[in-house]
């Protein structure tokens, strides 16, 4: 995320129906007196855009065992909700 703050991101799949539940877990920490400025400005929406084009991605394989281009997994989170 920066030289200030460690992010840990936990993703557990489980089969459900004929599909697949992911579930992702966040923890930020921060490493410095930056970092806590950092993360004491931070809210759940930034978290979100960040890391919108890596779920739709992880999405799209789930559904499709095919890969989708980070390009176009970008194109797509500007116009998608995760």
């Amino acid at each position: 995320m920066s030289p200030h703050t460690v992010i840990r991101l936990a993703l557990t799949l489980v089969p459900s129906g004929t599909g697949t539940r992911i579930t992702a877990m966040f923890v930020m920490t921060a490493i410095d007196d930056i970092g806590d400025t950092l993360l004491s400005d931070f809210d759940i929406t930034i978290c979100e855009q960040l890391f919108k084009p890596g779920f739709l991605m992880l999405d799209h394989y789930l559904r499709t065992g095919k890969m989708l281009a980070g390009t176009e997994a970008a194109a797509q989170a500007a116009t998608h909700d995760v």
